[in-house]
């Protein structure tokens, strides 16, 4: 009895600690069950019914603009690469008067070199009007014949005249071949206002033929002027001095540098319009 006694004083003990000690209690076990978790409550079908409506109205008008949008774009489209597929046809132009017109214009320029380095008054007369016959032609009042030769032959300022009407008449045609399909295919209009043809044309200013044609008149102008220059008496002949040697003349040396300039601007012109 008394063992027993004994062995319960610990147990005893215990329980009174335990009964001082209340956070030493330990909690209750808790049971997890697997109930569903709440979710939130789903929209109210009044939000659709009233959207609805308003969706179902306006996709006819919505989608018929971008019908015709897609189709214009696609006109266009098909408009450019048309455009692009069909070439225009070409400025088909006869040069051969501008041909013949720069070989009577390479001549008249080398006379009009000569006339400059001249120093005898009779040959630098002589190599200034044949600069003037090369340019005015055997045709023109200024031509003077120089040589035996009883030939005829044109100038280059007439030669650059049926070279521009040769030009213009060029042009006409390609211009009414233009205006037959220029609306179908570029829907530009007027052949006449075609960026594309402008460009082509290359005639926004003076076409070719007439710039050379403004020089060659210049350089004509002043040619007559130093060839009356250069056949008027020296000095020394006028005051009754025999004169062995009659020198050229400074003044017309000095005037048909100047043409010399001019026909080398004409000549750069013509070749151009050749080469193009």
């Amino acid at each position: 009895m008394k063992r027993v006694l004994l062995a319960l004083i610990p147990v005893a003990l215990m329980a009174s600690a335990s009964l001082a000690l209340p956070g030493l209690v330990p909690e209750p076990m808790k049971i997890f069950t697997s109930q569903p978790v709440a979710q939130a409550p789903a929209p109210s079908s009044s939000t659709t019914t009233t959207t609805a409506p308003v969706v179902a109205q306006s996709a006819p008008a919505q989608s018929a603009s971008q019908g015709e949008e897609l189709a214009q774009s696609t006109d266009e489209s098909q408009q450019a690469e048309l455009a692009q597929q069909v070439p225009l046809p070409q400025l088909v132009v006869d040069k051969t008067q501008l041909v013949e017109a720069m070989s009577f214009l390479v001549r008249a320029t080398e006379q009009a070199k000569l006339s400059v380095t001249a120093l005898d008054a009779e040959a630098q007369r002589i190599y200034i009007q044949e600069t003037i016959n090369l340019l005015v032609g055997s045709g023109d009042a200024h031509f003077r014949q120089l040589t035996q030769s009883t030939g005829t032959y044109p100038g280059a300022v007439s030669l650059l005249g049926q070279a521009l009407q040769a030009r213009e008449d060029a042009e006409a045609t390609w211009l009414a071949e233009i205006e037959k399909f220029s609306g179908e295919v570029a829907g530009s209009g007027s052949a006449a206002t075609n960026p594309n043809v402008i460009k082509m044309l290359g005639t926004r200013g003076l076409r070719p033929e007439e710039q050379a044609s403004q020089l060659l008149e210049r350089a004509l102008g002043q040619a007559v002027q130093a060839l009356a220059v250069a056949s008027a008496k020296p000095e020394a002949a006028i005051h009754g001095e025999d004169v062995a040697v009659k020198f050229a003349s400074d003044e017309a040396t000095a005037i048909m540098e100047g043409v010399v300039k001019y026909l080398e601007s004409a000549l750069k012109i013509v070749q151009i319009a050749v080469d193009r």
